[in-house]
Formats: structure tokens, C-alpha cells, sequence
């Protein structure tokens, strides 16, 4: 930012990048223009000055091409360029080549907005209006809808304000200094919000000159190259200099006039015009723009000739301020360069390189994964994040009734084309959403991969295409290291240390500790050098969940993690200190302590914002600025998840992803049941009782049969009696068998009083003294032999048949689950010493995992063979063929790799030759290997 004064003006201006992938080659800048003397300005114009130097400073190349397009012109020059691709000056080199011969494109500067003319009967920006303004009560344009833009005064939907819902468009109000004000900007598309209702001047002049020939600081000079309509003196095929402007400007007394530009970069000179007409619309609808959805954070682990990707799923919550939830999906890009130019292969109509060529999964399909089903959409009346008879939805299926799953309809190619681009973007085929990848399609160990996992929407189907998000690696051009966006990783595959024991996680490991919900809980290993040794995590299930600051009944578990974490903090002032973990956890573990270990109260020595995992000093706080505080906590790393049928979006922690299946309701799982013992192989059935209340227990049962009578049954036969049977029922959910009283529902041609198969066996609650006033549960049949010649009729002695129940988890259910990290083991390093290689081996002049160079220019970087599954501790000794000792390596790694190299120099820092090569490994206490490989010119 900022502030030149000149006399009775004052400039402010500040830039920012555009985010959407559509015009991510652009730079906004946005200056206002403030008469701040006490009388009117009559005449001035703004201008802006700069050097393309496009040549890239080479001295046998420096000469640029420059032209420009003005908002009209009588000749019709500018019939053929877009509307809103005019106003721009636009600079190229001739041969189109830079320094050390990489590839130039085009660079343009245009204006966005300039001041207007609404008094001089000209359409002077060539919308087909003449002499708009913004201040004339009147929608010039007609683009203001009362669907959609009647929100009232402040701008916002739902607040009842002032002109919300009256039909009619509402102005907003002016600041003293005629500024927009901010918290009343009126409605949408009308007035100061319009910024398209303006005759604006736009480019009036531009001038290019030699470097030698002229100073930006010769005042009269560069007012004469800014008089409007000076579009001479355009020098070509030389190293340039240019003016360009808007005018003449008229400011009032206090008035404030806006200039906004933007900076473009382009293939050339159609790709440059298609983004300036994408960037006007940017501006045009008040940067209320189609955006692509939030950018998911992934994580990459190398494996052996595998990499592996994980990601959040933040990115399908995103709100597109046009569309709404419009997420669809996620591709993967893989490529060797930092800047994936390399898989930018997909072209626009007119050849420019436009979209990118997706990784493909080892059966030859794109690494792309959408959407295929979702809950029809619909308005939540009430806020309690659920659907209710009566709301307002989007009957997709043509059905009548809301559905909470119809398959997705955004697949194939989107009907909508890039405008300007003649193509279309390829949505996937409803595959479904995953948030982890193993990439095993010609992976190299030792090769530098970058990936990128790319979010992106469906738009609409009228006008707004997808976008997806950027795929950004900066390099720094002093230091030449890379920065990465949360998309975006580099990896190196590779196998992991020699004697390295991987950690698993076993059905063992995962302890139902309270409840007796009968679904799954389970943790999938994602990245296995970050599983904990000895952690310790609590699954625990909560019937509300919190939204906004009230509580709606809906069912949901979160993970804690037991281990309490103690994070440094120093306090300034009352500001808000972060936390290294969000989501904290209320129980006694929570303290803030000096080193003293004086312990300090919330509220009111200090506040502390659970969610976001920060704390901040109250301002009578005892604690002190400036001085260092430990904070002792538990956290949830996975908090009011209603992920119950497997999802694999819960976010991923420790290397750790959750995965919970749950029942829907209790009932009888005749998969899970059966004979379990004896030599019984009767069918049976077993349901909800149709006598009594008919009560689905939620119990697991074991149905013990005997030769003799050990039980007795309620039956009635006239009346309710108590009769012995050679049957008896237990309930085993907790392990400690309860007995089960039953009623025996006797048929009429077998009343003989005791239980005969095909009679009905009712049980009683458990635990009950089974009495006709005792709940009824369930009721079990077992059929009767058709076999009229077998001996073995009915089930008898040591025949046992296991009922198993299904049932949802409650809030008593808890599961712990322990993890133990990787290991080193030295006996399996020694027995692995064999495993040990050279790559590439033969070394011919080149290798393709060497890393590459990133300065401008350069071909190729150092020149390297790798060792690989190599012990954690290790010396590499390199000999000729004659012993001669060429270099000495000393390996130290942890257990992520076994790979160490060796860049062909010498133990003095020189090359070495081409021949045959010894190397020697010895590794302490584990073993010795020796290897021969050849380095070929």
C-alpha cells in the first residue's frame, strides 16, 4: 500500500492476486484518486509507466513488441477483439524466446475500471450505453434481480432491514467522503454496487519510447505522451519504455474516483484476450465470481515403488458465493517439475495449453474421484442440520419425496465450455469420493515426484463451468527452495531402512471397553511414520452435536487423544495465542501452569477458545507478557463425526484414519447366528415376538438344549402354569450369562406340555421373573425334521445355538485403541544386508532420478548413483578395481529410508572415471556387503 500526495490528490492503491483458476495469470490493483484540496479539479489524467523488458535482460535479446486496444475506435479496428477485452496495452517478443532459450508469452496491463464520462454523449466504453453513471437512481443496465439481489440495505439475505423485499432496487449509503459505506452497501447490480454501470473513459493513450531517449522524471514530457488520443510514437523490436493513461478526469472538491487494473499473463495473443474477457467479468459482477472449492491439505508417504496420498475433506463443505455447495470431486496430478508445465497437455480450441493431464491409476483410468450419490438439496428451515417433513427441497428423482441419497447428476462432460476456450471439463463417472490413494503406476524409487490433489465444483448448467483449485509450487530465486500450498507435496519413493519392522494395527489392538453396540470400529494404518509408540486413543459417541452455539439431537463419536500434550506459550497483550492442536478437550488434564508450576484460572486469568485451539491473558490476568507459560491439554482429533457407514472422510491423525459402520436399528443378524456346538443342523427362525409387547431386546443369546429336563416355561392350558423343559436360554452381551424366562406357546395337536420343535419359544426380558405381567421379547422356531426315518429329530444333549442381535452404539459404548510405532530390528537387518543395490547400475552418462537443476536454463544437476535398503548406521567405502580408495560415506538415517549417494567425485572434489567400481558397506554390530557397478560415459 501506498499514499503520494501531489497537489490537493491524494493516491492509494494495493494489489492482490485472483485465486480462481481461470485467471490465476492475473494481478489486480486497485487505486482510488481523492480531491483532498479545497477547490475543484478541472483537468488531469491517470497514468501508469513501467518497463516490460519481455526479453529476459539477455544482451543479444531485449527488444519487445508492444500495441494496444482502445474501448472503441470510428475505424472499426477494434471491431473484431471483445468488449470486454479492450482498454489494454499489451507487450511480446519477436522471436517469442528468452534467456537460455526458454519460452516467452504475452503480458498485458488493462484497465478494469477508469474514471467515467456520463455528461459527453459517448459510449465511451463500448457496452451499448451512453452516458451511465451510478448515482442516477436507474439499473442502466438491467441486471438487477428481484430473486436474487432484493436483500435490503445492507446487502444481506434475511435481516428484514430497510428495502429487503419491497421489489424494488435499494441504493446503498454514502460515507462523508463519498465512499461506498461498508455495513450499508445497498442491494446488488444497482448503483454503487454495479460496477458495471459507469461510462468509463477507459484507455485513452499509450506511448513507448526508448530507454535512452526519455525520464519518467521529465514532468512535461510525460503529460504530453498521456494527452488523450496519443497513441503515437509506438516503438518496436527495441528494449521499451511506456506510458499509458486514462483522461481527461474532473474531480470535485472531496470527491473520490476509483482506478482499478489488472496485470495479465498469457500463451499468446488469444490466450491473453480470452483471460482479459474473464477478468472483466471477475470485475464486473463485483468480484462475486465462480470460485473453486477450499484447497484440501494432503500428506504424502514414500513407499517401496508406491506413494502414498492422503488429504482432508474440508473441501466438499465449501459455499461458492454463486452456486452454493457446488463441490464435486478430486483429481490428482503427478509430475517431475515443480511447476507441472510439463502435464499441461490439454489444449483449448485454439492450442493454447489450458487444462492439465490427470495421473492415471495402474489399470489405465484418471486418478479422479467424484461424487456419486448425495442427499437431494433443501432448505433448513430450522437449523437443526437434518431434514423435516414440510422443508422446502430439490426433487431430483422426480420421486415426491425427499430423498437422503440419489445418484449424483454432474458426470461426464459439463455442458457448459470455458468461454473463448471451445472445451469442456470432464466431471468423472460417479466413482465416489475417496481421501486416500496409493500411486503404484511407474513409480521409480530415488525419482523427485510432485503431486498435487486438486478440488473441484460442477458450476451450473447454464452458464458457469467447473473450477478447480490451483496446483501451486513457488520457487524462491535466491535460495531455489520450494514452497508448497497445502494441495501440493513432493515425495521420494523408496524402501524404508534395512531391518525395519512396520507397525500394524490388529484386531487386538482395538478394546471394547464399554457398551454393547455390536457395529464396526476400525483404524486404517495411512502413513506408517507417524504411528506413536504407546498412544493411546478413546472412541466415545455423544447423542447432540454442536451447531453454531446451540446443541441439535444427532448422533455422532469423537476420538480423544489420551496422551496430554504441553505446548510453550508467551502471551502479548490480550491477543490470541494458537495452540498446536484445535478441538481441546474439557477434563482435568487442562491447566496453564508457569515454571513454577503456578497454576492459573480460566476466565479469569485466561480465555480460552476450545474449537480453534487458542488462549489469550484476560486484561486483569496474573500472567505476564513477555514471559513463557506451559498449557497442559487433551485433545479430539476427530470431533462430532456423523460418519456412520464407513466413510473414509474423517480427518486422518498420527498416520491413523477411523472408519465406524454402525447399525441402523436392532434386529435379528442371521448371519452371524447358528448352531455352535452339538450336531443339531435344524433351521430356525427367530423375530420380534407378535404375543405381549413384542420388544426388540438389544442382547445376544445361547440356547443350551440337554437330553433331560433342565429349565422350566410359563405355558398356558386353561391356565398359566409353570412346566419343566430340556431347554434353557441365557443372556451372554456382557459376558456374564443372564437367564432368559420363557413362555412356550404350545400347538393344539402337540399339547403335551413340554416343548416339541415348530412350537414357539417367547422369551421374556432378561433377567425377569417370567410372569405374564413381564415384557415379551422375542420368538424363536425351530423346524421339525422332514425326515421322517432319522433318529436325530429335535435338537438334545450338548446342541447349542448362538442368536446374535444387532444393535446401534449408544453413549455407553467406548472403544481404546493402542498403537505401537516402527522398529529397527537388528537379526532382520542382518538378514537383509543381501537387499542391498546400486541404481541405476550401469550408470550411462545420465540418470533420470537425478535431481534437476531449477536455475533458468540449466539442463541438468548433479550427477548421482543411490544405494538403496541400506541400515540406519553404515560406511560406504568406494574402490577402483585395483583397491584404490575413491570415497568415503558415512550413512545416518532414520527409518523412512535406507538410501544414501555418492555424486561421482572424488574424496579431493573431482570427477571421477568411467570403469568398474567396488563398493564396500559395513554396517556395526549388523554386517558387511560388497557391490560391483559400472558408470558408463
Amino acid at each position: 500500500d501506498s499514499t503520494r500526495k501531489g497537489i490537493g490528490l491524494q493516491v492509494e492503491g494495493r494489489a492482490f492476486q485472483w485465486s480462481n483458476a481461470l485467471a490465476e495469470n492475473t494481478i489486480f490493483f486497485v487505486y482510488t484518486i481523492t480531491n483532498v484540496s479545497d477547490k475543484d479539479i478541472d483537468s488531469l489524467f491517470f497514468g501508469i509507466y513501467g518497463d516490460p523488458d519481455l526479453g529476459g535482460g539477455s544482451p543479444e535479446n531485449t527488444d519487445d513488441n508492444g500495441f494496444f486496444v482502445p474501448p472503441y475506435a470510428d475505424d472499426g479496428s477494434v471491431d473484431n477483439i471483445p468488449v470486454y477485452a479492450r482498454s489494454m496495452v499489451y507487450f511480446w517478443d519477436p522471436d517469442m524466446t528468452g534467456n537460455y532459450g526458454l519460452p516467452l508469452g504475452y503480458l498485458a496491463c488493462k484497465f478494469l475500471e477508469s474514471p467515467g464520462n456520463p455528461d459527453d454523449g459517448i459510449d465511451n466504453d463500448g457496452d451499448g450505453m451512453i452516458d451511465e453513471r451510478q448515482d442516477d437512481g436507474l439499473d442502466n443496465d438491467n441486471d438487477w434481480r428481484a430473486e436474487t439481489d432484493d436483500v435490503g440495505l445492507d446487502g444481506i439475505p434475511k435481516t428484514n432491514d430497510e428495502g429487503e423485499g419491497d421489489l424494488k432496487p435499494t441504493p446503498g449509503l454514502k460515507l462523508p467522503d463519498g465512499s461506498l459505506d461498508p455495513l450499508y452497501p445497498g442491494e446488488p447490480n444497482f448503483e454503487l454496487t454495479d460496477l458495471d454501470e459507469a461510462d468509463q473513459i477507459g484507455l485513452t493513450s499509450f506511448n513507448s519510447w526508448r530507454w535512452s531517449d526519455d525520464g519518467i522524471q521529465h514532468d512535461e514530457s510525460m503529460w504530453n505522451r498521456c494527452i488523450p488520443r496519443n497513441f503515437g510514437d509506438i516503438h518496436q523490436s527495441q528494449d521499451i519504455v511506456f506510458i499509458f493513461g486514462s483522461g481527461y478526469i474532473s474531480l470535485k472538491k472531496g470527491e473520490t474516483k476509483r482506478v482499478s487494473m489488472a496485470l495479465l499473463m498469457g500463451e499468446d495473443l488469444d490466450d491473453i484476450l480470452t483471460t482479459a474477457e474473464t477478468v472483466q467479468t471477475i470485475y464486473n459482477q463485483n468480484y462475486k465470481f465462480f470460485k473453486p472449492p477450499i484447497t484440501p491439505k494432503v500428506t504424502a508417504v514414500p513407499g517401496d515403488k508406491k506413494v502414498t496420498l492422503y488429504w482432508d475433506a474440508k473441501s466438499e463443505e465449501s459455499n461458492d458465493p454463486l452456486t452454493g455447495k457446488d463441490f464435486e470431486g478430486y483429481v490428482i496430478y503427478r509430475s517431475t517439475d515443480p511447476s507441472f508445465n510439463d502435464i499441461q497437455t490439454i489444449t483449448d480450441g485454439k492450442g493454447s495449453p489450458f487444462l492439465s493431464e490427470p495421473l492415471k491409476t495402474v489399470d489405465g483410468y484418471d486418478a479422479r474421484f467424484d461424487v456419486a450419490q448425495l442427499p437431494e438439496p433443501y432448505t433448513d428451515l430450522n437449523s437443526n442440520g437434518k431434514y423435516d417433513a414440510g422443508e422446502p427441497f430439490s426433487d431430483l428423482n422426480s420421486d415426491g419425496v425427499w430423498s437422503a441419497m440419489v445418484d449424483d447428476q454432474w458426470k461426464g462432460y459439463h455442458p457448459v465450455p470455458y468461454r473463448g476456450r471451445g472445451i469442456q471439463y470432464y466431471l468423472g463417472n460417479n466413482s465416489g469420493l475417496v481421501h486416500s490413494f496409493v500411486d503404484s503406476n511407474q513409480v521409480i524409487n530415488g525419482q523427485t515426484y510432485y503431486y498435487a490433489v486438486v478440488a473441484y465444483d460442477h458450476g451450473d448448467s447454464v452458464k458457469i463451468p467447473p473450477t478447480e483449485t490451483t496446483k501451486k509450487i513457488a520457487v524462491d530465486p535466491i535460495t531455489l527452495k520450494l514452497k508448497f500450498d497445502d494441495n501440493t507435496v513432493m515425495v521420494v519413493p523408496g524402501p524404508r531402512a534395512g531391518g525395519y519392522v512396520a507397525p500394524q494395527i490388529q484386531t487386538e489392538d482395538i478394546a471394547h471397553e464399554t457398551g454393547i453396540g455390536t457395529g464396526k470400529v476400525e483404524f486404517e494404518l495411512l502413513d506408517d511414520l507417524k504411528i506413536r509408540d504407546a498412544a493411546s486413543y478413546k472412541v466415545f459417541f455423544s447423542d447432540s452435536i454442536s451447531i453454531g452455539n446451540q446443541k441439535a439431537k444427532i448422533f455422532n463419536y469423537s476420538v480423544l487423544d489420551e496422551t496430554p500434550i504441553v505446548d510453550k506459550v508467551v502471551f502479548y497483550d490480550t491477543n490470541f495465542v494458537a495452540l498446536s492442536k484445535r478441538n481441546i478437550f474439557k477434563d482435568s488434564y487442562l491447566k496453564v501452569t508457569d515454571a513454577n508450576n503456578k497454576l492459573y484460572s480460566k476466565d479469569a486469568d485466561y480465555v480460552l477458545n476450545y474449537r480453534n485451539g487458542s488462549i489469550r491473558r484476560t486484561a486483569d490476568s496474573r500472567m505476564e507478557t513477555n514471559t513463557e507459560y506451559l498449557v497442559t491439554y487433551r485433545y479430539l482429533p476427530v470431533t462430532e463425526s456423523t460418519k456412520f457407514n464407513g466413510e473414509d472422510d474423517n480427518p486422518a491423525f498420527d498416520g491413523i484414519k477411523l472408519k465406524v459402520h454402525n447399525a441402523k436399528r436392532v434386529e435379528f443378524d442371521a448371519e452371524a447366528s447358528g448352531w455352535v456346538a452339538g450336531q443339531a443342523e435344524f433351521g430356525f427362525t427367530f423375530a420380534k415376538s407378535a404375543i405381549g409387547m413384542g420388544y426388540r431386546y438389544p442382547a445376544d443369546y445361547e440356547v443350551e438344549f440337554s437330553g433331560q429336563n433342565i429349565d422350566s416355561a410359563l405355558v398356558f392350558s386353561g391356565k398359566f402354569e409353570s412346566v419343566p423343559v430340556k431347554y434353557t436360554i441365557r443372556d451372554i452381551t456382557s459376558g456374564v450369562p443372564v437367564h432368559v424366562p420363557t413362555f412356550l406357546q404350545e400347538k393344539s395337536e402337540t399339547k403335551n406340555q413340554h416343548w416339541d420343535p415348530g412350537e414357539d419359544i417367547i422369551l421374556f426380558k432378561s433377567g425377569s421373573r417370567g410372569v405374564v405381567t413381564d415384557t415379551t421379547t422375542w420368538v424363536l422356531n425351530i423346524s421339525a425334521s422332514n425326515d421322517t426315518t432319522a433318529t436325530y429329530t429335535r435338537p438334545g444333549e450338548g446342541d447349542v445355538l448362538f442368536l446374535r442381535i444387532k444393535r446401534p452404539f449408544t453413549t455407553e459404548d467406548t472403544f481404546v485403541l493402542t498403537t505401537e510405532a516402527a522398529k529397527v530390528s537388528k537379526a532382520l537387518a542382518k538378514s537383509r544386508m543381501d537387499n542391498i543395490y546400486v541404481v541405476p547400475n550401469p550408470y550411462v552418462g545420465y540418470s533420470v532420478i537425478e535431481p534437476t537443476n531449477r536455475l533458468p536454463g540449466s539442463t541438468r544437476g548433479e550427477r548421482r548413483v543411490y544405494f538403496e535398503n541400506l541400515p540406519q548406521n553404515c560406511t560406504i567405502r568406494i574402490f577402483t578395481l585395483s583397491g584404490q580408495l575413491v570415497k568415503r560415506i558415512s550413512h545416518h538415517s532414520g527409518v523412512e529410508n535406507g538410501r544414501e549417494y555418492w555424486n561421482l567425485l572424488n574424496t579431493s572434489g573431482f570427477s571421477v572415471a568411467y570403469g568398474i567400481y567396488l563398493a564396500h558397506i559395513e554396517a556395526p554390530g549388523i554386517g558387511e556387503k560388497l557391490l560391483k557397478f559400472a558408470l558408463i560415459k
